[in-house]
């Protein structure tokens, strides 16, 4: 793999991205045993690693061939699939059924399109269905409602556990509906790193970073974590979103292999950043390098009184 390829899967697990997939795989495993469906929901803001976790348990559950009596037959332990919007369950079910490779996902009616969901769920040994974008049914509406009862009905008839992917919201939508609420007692809430001011959370976190790339593209990002203003700066730019870290250090990474270099430095880090718009950027227009650790300490403490 060329470094810059490295670069594009660079990634970087934090704490809660570990114990979340850990969690999925054990539901997975005590599904199996019990014969019923450990449901889990799977929440966070963007960029805080739920769409990592999905493409981590889909690696762990790649899809694959078995052979029975002298018959080859594809099996699909886990897939993704999201709920569209505006949601339906004809929608949805073809959404699963593309997930899982079926050719002609949209031929047939709604029951037509339920009953070869069904068939292939069963046929290719599905062991979780990720299901994102869990917060399209919020609305408390006719059509949304069915397409809840739809999931209460798929997780009775087959028991095979569902991870409900969504926004914070999504909790709150399935603690709305008892009978869904009972169903998903396992949760898992990912979220932005601690700020430095109280939690050494973010310091760790960039360390293991720097660690990384030190490991998989030797390259020496050359940060003094334990200087205060370095560790504010790093935060107030961004917000200790995991995405957002990722983002500044791909763009300097590039940069770096391009221009055959094998050091990073803070002011390299710097523009390199300033020349994106980053989410949760702290500090709007302004350079959050640009600030004295003063300014760094009420930026950042205004963002943990509102948290």
């Amino acid at each position: 793999m060329t470094d810059l390829k490295k670069v594009e899967s660079f990634a970087i697990p934090h704490s809660l991205f570990s114990q979340a997939k850990q969690g999925i795989i054990q539901a997975i495993q005590l599904s199996e045993v019990t014969g019923k469906a450990e449901n889990v929901i799977l929440s966070g803001p963007a960029g805080t690693g739920k769409t990592k976790v999905c493409t981590s348990i889909l690696h762990h559950y790649p899809p694959g061939v078995t052979e029975d009596r002298l018959m080859e037959s594809t099996t699909v332990p886990a897939f993704y699939s999201s709920v569209p919007s505006p949601a339906t369950i004809k929608g949805a079910a073809i959404n699963m059924l593309k997930s899982m490779g079926a050719q002609d996902a949209h031929r047939g009616t709604t029951t037509e399109i339920q009953h070869r969901l069904g068939v292939l769920l069963k046929n290719c040994r599905t062991q979780v269905i990720l299901l994102d974008e869990l917060q399209h049914l919020l609305q408390p509406n006719s059509a949304n409602n069915n397409v809840r009862d739809w999931l209460k009905s798929l997780i009775n008839e087959y028991q095979i556990p569902i991870v409900a992917v969504g926004t914070p919201d999504c909790e709150s939508l399935i603690d709305s509906d008892k009978q869904l609420a009972r169903r998903f007692v396992r949760r898992y809430r990912l979220g932005n790193l601690i700020s430095p001011l109280h939690s050494n959370e973010f310091g760790s976190y960039m360390a293991t970073v720097i660690k990384i790339i030190g490991d998989t593209l030797n390259i020496d990002v050359q940060l003094n974590l334990k200087d205060s203003q370095t560790l504010l700066a790093l935060f107030a730019a961004t917000g200790g979103n995991p995405s957002d870290i990722e983002q500044i250090f791909k763009a300097s990474l590039y940069r770096c292999i391009v221009n055959n270099k094998r050091i990073i430095k803070l002011k390299f880090l710097a523009e390199n950043y300033e020349s994106l718009k980053l989410p949760y950027d702290l500090c709007g227009d302004d350079s959050a390098f640009d600030f004295s650790l003063e300014e760094l300490h009420e930026i950042i403490e205004m963002h943990d009184s509102i948290q």
